[in-house]
């Protein structure tokens, strides 16, 4: 099952936050994605093998992805 999170364009879920940057599925802007940890706030480390996972190097834990705080930007041209 894919996670989609919401389009700051169309407020659409369709944005992959498994890729950056990554078009819209509905409006195809496009934006770059950032996680950040929820509990110290620093950025994470994407893992990509058979599903993406995050790792917070400062609280030495995996995230989950519904657990990360995205952070969405538009591409600049």
């Amino acid at each position: 099952m894919t996670y989609f999170i919401k389009c700051p364009a169309c407020q659409k879920e369709g944005l992959d936050p498994r890729y950056s940057p990554v078009a819209c599925i509905h409006c195809k802007k496009e934006f770059n994605i950032v996680g950040f940890c929820p509990t110290c706030h620093a950025e994470l480390q994407k893992f990509k093998c058979c599903s993406v996972d995050f790792f917070c190097n400062t609280c030495n834990e995996l995230i989950s992805k519904k657990r990360v705080e995205f952070r969405v930007t538009p591409v600049s041209p």
